[in-house]
């Protein structure tokens, strides 16, 4: 770099910027200095081209606003102030700049210019201050104490201690910031030095004993024996060696205040003799030491026998556990308490639910229920509750599901037919009443009494005497033996329960009987028409002798008909008249009154109960329409013949034609009365057509009649031929 007439300073090199100066490029920091001094001497006499002076000037510096770097001429450079967020184009809006070297504080790694790094700096923006060793928020530069022990910088230099280092410093044992070697009174407690026994420790000053222990922790200032404390309460003087309390058993704590004042082990309100350290204890109070008395609590048991010889209200402890037997809640120690333990002093027993004097654990039947524990137990009912029970029908002890004679009759119940009976054990006749008691033992309805009697077996139901009414009275001994109520002697029937009277004697007996007077008249027919059914002279008429009375028969004449259609319901000869002549149809010759004799219509096979039937040799009457020889067209295939047919005897039986030209019969249909029409088919030329008329009796009548159907003309004939 050439020689230049002036002196570059740090702050021209924050920007670089490139200068052809008589040819040789050179670096210069051009920013802050381009429009000043410094760039007008650098650029004169050389051969830079700079730009003519051309455009806006804001700054009124001679540099056109274009080519000048500040252009507000607030002295931060135009990229400055963009890259930071001001106007570079308003003087006013300036970025702050405290060391004013032309780099706005924001971007600036030095902003106070004191050359240390903002980093590290503690006071950024104090040029004067930048370390803080103590934190005490005091610059080193204007801090007195900089290293923050509490010694001043001019104390440690005194006293050849460090004043930049913290850990190096003088002692100073009060912590008043007086170095010990400086301090007159080094534990602060208020005492010289010089007059401080203990000139470090600001709890103790003095030691009146002189026994190496401070008064103030000194339990025993004046070392008589006696602490501070004790002599306070008393009223000795604990500062006074010579003030005393009395103390007997020399234990250090005044007899006054003692509870042992002979020492002996027995506190003074517990020790029958509080100042003999020989004795303590008269548990009887009789003046004698329990150790010379034979019975040292005076209950009457002397020591030796005496399970609580120091107790005057327990001698006896049964079940050892240490509490005498008067005050134990458990004497037997049972897990029982005394007021619920039935054996209060038997540690195996402390229940018995039956109250049988024997303990649950031993008896065998605990609740009394007659049934013991293990059967009990064994079917499943609680052997403690005499509630839950399970039957015993004997009453035995052992209950019923395990014992093979519960009824205990002697009889084993699967051969028992009354297990649950001491009374019964057998039912011969299985009626459910066992033999014992069972009046009629086989079950044959004869009693056993009767049996023996008469000579049965009353044990055997085959062997049975004959019982006709089942009353269970044997007939031999029976005086109803068919229990009908009347006696056997005065019973027509006496083994018929039914019967035991016979009106007419003739072995019906009247119960049975429909006629009991024998007049051949039903009872209930003579109790409807009113006369006696046991009187036999007291008979209804009765006609025909069918034992229906007359006013009660529909057919009083017996001859099959009813009264009410019988026209002769009197005669059982007749009963009906065709031609109500006043014959019987039986006796009338001419039933049917058509004036035929009934065998003269047998022999003509007409009916002689038939009025409009009757013998008939007349043919019946026969006419048709139209005209024989008729002619019929062509095309007509054809005829229907009317006409009359009809029989004034038996009646017209049918109408048929018959032809000479067609096979067959052709039936006429009748439409009114005699009136008839039959359609008969024609053939070409002449049709001999007969009709026939058939009455009932088989007489016949025919006519005939002639019919001309005209026959197609014959072809023409053909010319030439």
């Amino acid at each position: 770099m050439p020689n230049l007439p002036f002196t570059l300073k740090k702050r021209h090199f924050k920007q670089i910027a490139i200068v052809a100066v008589s040819s040789v490029s050179i670096v210069l920091a051009a920013p802050a200095v381009m429009k000043s001094e410094l760039f007008r001497k650098l650029t004169e006499g050389s051969h830079l081209q700079l730009a003519a002076n051309v455009g806006p000037d804001m700054d009124n510096d001679g540099i056109p606003d274009h080519r000048d770097i500040d252009m507000d001429g607030d002295g931060i450079d135009n990229h400055y102030e963009l890259q930071t967020g001001y106007d570079p184009r308003r003087a006013n809006s300036t970025p702050p700049d405290l060391d004013k070297d032309g780099l706005p504080d924001e971007i600036d790694v030095d902003r106070d210019g004191d050359r240390v790094n903002n980093l590290l700096d503690k006071f950024p923006d104090n040029n004067r201050e930048w370390g803080d060793l103590d934190g005490d928020g005091i610059g080193d530069n204007a801090d007195t104490e900089k290293d923050g022990d509490g010694f001043s910088d001019k104390v440690e230099i005194q006293l050849g201690t460090n004043p930049y280092d913290p850990n190096d410093y003088p002692k100073d044992t009060d912590g008043d910031g007086i170095p010990d070697v400086l301090d007159d009174d080094i534990d602060n407690d208020g005492y010289a030095n010089d007059k401080d026994v203990f000139p470090t420790d600001p709890k103790e000053w003095a030691d009146l004993d002189g026994d190496g222990i401070g008064d103030n922790s000194d339990p025993d200032r004046d070392n008589d024996g006696i602490r501070n404390d004790y002599e306070e309460q008393v009223g000795t003087d604990p500062n006074d060696a010579s003030s005393v309390p009395l103390d007997s058993d020399g234990d250090g704590i005044p007899d006054a205040i003692d509870d042992d004042r002979d020492g002996d082990g027995c506190l003074n309100t517990e020790d029958a003799f509080p100042d003999d350290p020989k004795y303590c204890k008269d548990a009887d109070g009789d003046g004698i030491p329990d150790q010379n008395d034979k019975d040292q609590d005076g209950d009457g048991y002397n020591n030796d026998v005496d399970a609580f010889p120091l107790d005057p209200k327990e001698w006896k402890d049964t079940d050892g556990d240490g509490i005498g037997d008067n005050s134990d809640p458990d004497i037997d120690n049972d897990g029982y308490l005394n007021a619920n333990d039935a054996f209060p002093f038997d540690p195996k027993e402390w229940s018995d639910i039956d109250k049988d004097g024997i303990g649950d654990n031993a008896d065998l039947e605990r609740d009394g229920d007659n049934i013991s524990n293990a059967y009990e137990l064994q079917l499943g009912t609680d052997p403690n509750n005499p509630e839950s029970v399970p039957p015993d029908f004997d009453f035995d002890g052992i209950p019923d599901a395990l014992d093979p004679d519960m009824d205990n009759d002697g009889y084993l119940n699967e051969k028992d037919a009354f297990p649950r009976n001491a009374k019964e054990w057998s039912d011969l006749d299985n009626d459910g009443i066992g033999d014992n008691s069972d009046k009629d033992r086989d079950g044959d309805g004869i009693s056993n009494h009767y049996e023996e009697l008469v000579g049965t077996d009353p044990n055997d139901p085959k062997s049975v005497p004959s019982d006709i009414d089942g009353d269970g009275i044997p007939d031999s001994l029976d005086p109803d033996m068919d229990g009908d109520g009347y006696n056997n002697e005065i019973d027509v029937f006496p083994r018929d329960p039914k019967e035991w009277s016979d009106l007419d004697a003739d072995g019906i007996g009247d119960n049975s009987d429909a006629d009991r007077d024998g007049d051949k008249i039903d009872n209930h027919y003579e109790v409807q028409v009113g006369t006696d059914p046991n009187d036999p002279n007291s008979v209804p008429p009765d006609m025909d002798d069918d034992g229906i009375p007359d006013s009660l028969d529909p057919d009083r004449d017996g001859d099959g008909y009813d009264n009410g259609t019988d026209l002769f319901p009197n005669d059982p000869t007749e009963w009906s008249d065709i031609d109500t002549d006043g014959i019987g149809d039986n006796k009338d010759i001419d039933r049917d009154g058509d004036l035929f004799a009934n065998d003269v219509e047998e022999m003509f096979d007409s009916d002689p109960n038939d009025p409009n039937s009757f013998p008939d040799d007349l043919k019946p009457a026969l006419e048709l329409s139209g005209s024989d020889g008729e002619e019929v067209a062509t095309d007509v295939t054809e005829i229907r013949l009317r006409g009359q047919a009809y029989d004034i005897g038996v009646g017209i039986d049918k109408v048929y034609a018959t032809s000479d030209r067609v096979s067959g019969s052709y039936d006429g249909k009748f439409f009114y009365h005699s009136a008839f029409a039959i359609v008969v088919p024609l053939e070409f030329g002449e049709n001999n057509i007969t009709v026939h008329a058939i009455d009932n009796d088989g007489n016949e009548l025919t006519i005939k009649r002639e019919v001309i159907r005209t026959p197609p003309p014959p072809p023409e004939s053909k010319q030439g031929q």
